[in-house]
């Protein structure tokens, strides 16, 4: 059965967030965003972290500064609860150079090889205000991303974004979120919390449901 197929049977109200995943957030670090913005970024970022369930037993999140090269980094490798992730995404350094998106998913890769938890979920978010150095070599980290089982949101900002790439980069057309500006990307807090909850709760039933009494369907 489709995810899309499993959702008009159960619909989103009903789905329950708390349970296991790995979240990454890609934070585009180029030199096109004004200092101002970088700050709008972060402050999105952090109501992202207000708006997920994380606790030990549910969400374990990261995140990574891309620009020209890798930037500050918060890895998966320790538990961090929300008051300490939101300080550190306050904290995080704006480098100011270009944007090897690429870098950033190919990083993000290997963090859930290396600190992922085995099944459970694991999802990134990529956020970008214009099109990569090289768009192809985006295309490929992000396609091996895909094939490792990694659910891919894409969010575009500005007046720059490259619509084409956005959708390259995402796991489907419906996992694109566009915001004319830094400042309603807030806005989008909601609608991408709904949609990480969605492959969230699909992948944790796929492992946890079996055909019997406990579930209402079954899956061949």
């Amino acid at each position: 059965m489709k995810e899309e197929q499993y959702f008009n049977i159960f619909p989103i109200v009903a789905l329950n967030c708390y349970v296991p995943a790995d979240i990454m957030i890609l934070l585009d670090g180029s030199d096109s965003i004004q200092d101002r913005d970088w700050i709008k970024m972060k402050e999105f970022v952090k109501l992202l972290i207000d708006n997920f369930d994380i606790a030990r037993d549910a969400i374990h999140l990261g995140m990574v500064v891309y620009s020209s090269r890798i930037g500050d980094h918060i890895g998966l490798n320790s538990f961090k609860d929300k008051s300490m992730l939101k300080l550190l995404a306050g904290a995080l350094n704006h480098p100011k150079d270009g944007t090897n998106t690429a870098k950033g998913i190919e990083y993000v890769r290997e963090k859930f090889r290396m600190d992922g938890r085995p099944g459970v979920p694991k999802i990134a978010i990529v956020i970008t205000d214009g099109s990569s150095d090289i768009p192809k070599n985006t295309k490929m980290q992000a396609n091996v991303a895909k094939n490792e089982g990694i659910k891919i949101l894409a969010v575009g900002v500005g007046g720059h974004m490259f619509k084409d790439e956005l959708r390259s980069i995402a796991s489907r057309p419906s996992k694109v979120f566009t915001s004319p500006t830094f400042g309603t990307l807030i806005t989008l807090v909601s609608e991408i919390r709904n949609m990480v909850c969605q492959g969230m709760f699909f992948t944790f039933f796929i492992f946890n449901c079996s055909c019997s009494l406990k579930c209402s369907i079954c899956l061949s």
